[in-house]
């Protein structure tokens, strides 16, 4: 019982502090009395009394003051209820009690309390300030409007009674007094004078007048586009989305391009003398990822060193320094060629390649003799790959593209609905020139997504196995546009012609990813790809072992596969094991063939990786490349403002 009365008192007490209470303000009275001389200023003297209740720091005066106008403060005074005097409050800092300050441009407050002092109980203050104003007339009609708010209607309390007694001077309509009085004047509402006046004075060039900026002409409203054509829109997009994924899959299908590689634990010599061994090794290079690069060159050089037209060395280059001696890395390395054959007796692309390595018209040539002769000649005069591309990307189209069943024209259609979406673009960024930043940044945000898109189309129509992942990710990219653009479309505003415009570009995109993607191979083109990768792969497994099942005279066609990095790691883990066993075999080797890595012909069959490294090199072009890449198997009014405490 007396911890429930001691919580009562101290709930009364609470209620009865009036520092704890909340703070309250009110006007009991406002007084104005305002001149407007010859010159057209108003000289305002402005008399608060404000009654405070709660912790205020003092009072605070918002004026409005529009561009071109100015206020000038001529004092401000505080008057004693004793005297009846004004007493002039200091402008300086607001940390002392008649203290006045700019808080803001326009913003002006004084100090009536301190923190430190008792919080207000209806206290009643008043203040008086005294400014002018000059620019508050509008020029209208050879006469001069006047639209000025005495009070300020930004305030929290109400002004229980306000008079305003305005002078003119005799220049203004003969002089005269405006009178004007209001009781209960709200927050938010102020005491606005509209007087048309006309000047008889005999300066009408002093006269400081204001002139309201011209607003900016407002272009007219987009209309925006109705729900049914939003609808339509959005309804076609998809529609025609489904329909071109369809066609694509359907004639991928056709072309059992789903179908799996064969498996390489069902691949034997048989297999690839029907399937591989048919072919030249740099044919089927360019044909399993059709693409033409170093890797072709490298295979026609090991071709032509195993067929005897070639001979091949290769010497690691060595630095000395001091008596020391460095070797290079492979990359670096001098390879020696020789021409074992006459000239005559090459045709094609092999003859361009001699002519293009044996630079001096002799039967010897090396690395460096190519280097110090090409580089007479500048940057990009030699380049190997370029004399065997044409030739050897004719025969890989002929035998899995066929005759006749390349469309080169595929791109029409999509090329039609990009420029119909562009004209309507244009014409749209006339006719509503607000949506142009809109539709350069969707146009933009698409051509992002379709480079995206590209690389994803152009994997699918190259891939030799793994086509539905790759068909997946491109599928995703494409619903990805659509979406979008249908919740842009059915979200936010726009006119007609934009989504219509952004209709013809999402077609566009959507039917190039698609044309792109589709094979433009023959059913025999894919099977024969296929049959491709599935000997690279059967390659690949095999490198992983310590005795694979291969040959020697199968090297040209791992390098044309890309794979003779992995022929060097094997060698570098399982060579001298392999060598090792040759030694100690009666007759110098096993009882069937033995893979070595390519055998003596090429510099140690692979023993350092420079025959490989050296082919790389000068395969490329010494310096510039123009290949698919080494050895990688490559791919109002004035006035008002506001008042109250602070």
């Amino acid at each position: 019982m007396p911890r429930l009365l001691s919580l009562a008192l101290l709930l009364i007490s609470v209620c009865c502090n009036p520092s704890v209470q909340a703070r309250s303000l009110y006007w009991q009275e406002m007084s104005v009395k305002a001149r407007l001389d010859g010159q057209g200023v108003l000289h305002v003297r402005e008399e608060q009394t404000m009654v405070f209740t709660g912790a205020w720091n003092g009072g605070e005066r918002r004026f409005r003051v529009r561009p071109g106008q100015r206020l000038v403060l001529n004092g401000i005074y505080r008057r004693d209820p004793a005297s009846g005097r004004e007493i002039p409050l200091v402008h300086g800092g607001l940390g002392q009690v008649d203290h006045w300050s700019w808080a803001g441009s326009n913003v002006l407050r004084w100090r009536s309390r301190l923190p430190t002092d008792p919080a207000f109980n209806q206290t009643r203050l008043t203040y008086i300030l005294d400014y002018t104003l000059k620019g508050i007339l509008v020029p209208s009609q050879g006469k001069y409007r006047l639209d000025h708010d005495f009070c300020f209607p930004d305030r929290d309390g109400v002004i229980r009674s306000f008079s305003l007694e305005l002078t003119l001077d005799p220049a203004w309509d003969g002089g005269g007094v405006i009178r004007h009085a209001a009781q209960q004047v709200p927050p938010g509402q102020g005491v606005v004078l509209h007087r048309l006046l006309e000047y008889t004075g005999d300066n009408p060039g002093a006269i400081a007048t204001w002139h309201p900026p011209v607003p900016a002409p407002v272009a007219p409203p987009v209309p925006v586009a109705p729900a049914w054509l939003r609808y339509l829109l959005v309804a076609m997009v998809w529609i025609f989305f489904v329909v071109r994924l369809l066609q694509l899959v359907r004639h991928e299908r056709n072309l059992d391009r789903f179908a799996p590689m064969p498996d390489p634990a069902t691949i034997d010599r048989a297999w690839l003398e029907e399937h591989l061994f048919s072919l030249l090794p740099e044919v089927v290079g360019a044909t399993w990822d059709k693409a033409t690069g170093s890797s072709e060159v490298a295979a026609i050089l090991a071709r032509m060193i195993q067929e005897g037209k070639l001979a091949s060395r290769v010497e690691p280059k060595v630095y000395r320094f001091l008596g020391l001696e460095f070797k290079a890395p492979p990359a670096s390395a001098i390879l020696h060629l020789e021409l074992l054959v006459p000239r005559s007796s090459l045709s094609g692309y092999e003859q361009a390649l001699v002519d293009e390595f044996f630079v001096d018209g002799g039967d010897v040539t090396d690395t460096e003799t190519i280097r110090r002769h090409y580089r007479k000649k500048g940057s990009g005069a030699f380049d190997p790959v370029l004399r065997i591309r044409k030739p050897l990307t004719e025969r890989m189209r002929l035998m899995t593209e066929g005759e006749g069943t390349s469309s080169p024209w595929f791109w029409v259609p999509s090329a039609l609905l990009a420029v119909m979406g562009f004209f309507l673009l244009m014409f749209n960024s006339v006719l509503h020139q607000v949506e142009f930043f809109t539709g350069l940044m969707a146009v933009m945000a698409m051509v992002a997504f379709w480079m995206v898109g590209l690389y994803f189309a152009s994997s699918c129509r190259m891939a030799v196995d793994r086509l539905v992942p790759r068909l997946l990710a491109m599928t995703a990219m494409m619903l990805l546009v659509a979406l979008v653009y249908s919740v842009a479309c059915l979200r936010f505003p726009g006119s007609s012609l934009l989504l219509a415009a952004l209709f013809f570009f999402v077609l566009a995109m959507l039917h190039n990813l698609t044309g792109i993607a589709r094979s433009r191979d023959t059913e025999q083109g894919v099977r024969l790809r296929r049959q491709l990768g599935a000997a690279r792969r059967y390659f690949v497994r095999e490198l992983k072992k310590e005795r694979p099942n291969l040959e020697d005279a199968w090297f040209p066609y791992l390098v044309a596969f890309g794979l003779a990095p992995e022929v060097d790691s094997w060698f570098r883990s399982h060579g001298e094991s392999v060598m090792h066993h040759m030694a100690t075999t009666p007759g110098g080797h096993a009882s069937g063939p033995l893979f070595t890595g390519g055998g003596g012909q090429f510099g140690g069959g692979g023993a350092t990786g420079y025959w490989s490294s050296a082919v790389d090199y000068v395969a490329s072009g010494m310096p510039s490349s123009s290949g698919s890449g080494g050895f990688s198997g490559g791919g109002g009014g004035s006035g008002g403002g506001g008042g109250g405490g602070w």
